[in-house]
């Protein structure tokens, strides 16, 4: 009996842990913006899948940039690869497919000079990155990022604190206040640009 129930529970073991694998675990917006190389929201232009070197099924995706979240991006389109393709008989849990003309909130490392799509990346409409994803700028200057690398919401601009460096995001007419008072700075006129 004792050699039938460990003989069952390996089995369960072994069905299990590849699922287990295939599912991306659950991060924080922190440790996301801080593992990615480059966060935008974009709108997929054309979608080709395509069978990659080691076999495993891909799409190449031509994205048009929408907004910058994390990037230094000096293009309004890209070129991205997606692991998973929509001609592909079986999928893993965590590829995501991307459709045409489809509004998407991308999470990007780069390998080899490719861009590759997180598992983490969205839709649109599941997502409202302007409100859901920018984190605030004295969190993420905490935690080591640079403030070049630093975005505020559209409606909001970056200002360094004069007095200690620190950054902000504040409205419009608050941050020519602020610059007006000697309070605060561009990014540019705190780098010395």
């Amino acid at each position: 009996m004792k050699n039938y129930v460990f003989f069952l529970s390996f089995i369960i073991i072994l069905t299990i842990i590849p699922f287990a694998y295939a599912v991306a675990p659950p991060k924080t917006s922190l440790q996301l913006y801080q593992e990615s190389d480059v966060i935008v929201v974009g709108s997929v232009l054309s979608a080709e899948s395509f069978v990659s070197s080691d076999g495993s099924d891909q799409t190449k995706y031509a994205i048009k940039i929408i907004q910058q979240i994390k990037s230094d991006l000096q293009t309004d389109t890209i070129d991205v690869i997606g692991f998973g393709s929509k001609d592909a008989t079986r999928h893993l849990s965590d590829e995501i497919i991307f459709e045409q003309n489809q509004n998407v909130f991308l999470l990007l490392y780069e390998s080899d000079n490719i861009l590759y799509v997180s598992p983490y990346s969205k839709p649109v409409q599941d997502f409202e990155p302007n409100s859901s994803f920018i984190l605030a700028p004295l969190k993420l200057f905490k935690a080591g990022i640079q403030t070049d690398q630093i975005h505020c919401k559209s409606n909001l601009e970056l200002i360094i604190k004069a007095s200690n460096d620190l950054p902000a995001c504040v409205s419009h007419d608050t941050a020519n206040t602020l610059k007006n008072r000697g309070w605060a700075t561009n990014l540019s006129q705190s780098r010395g640009i």
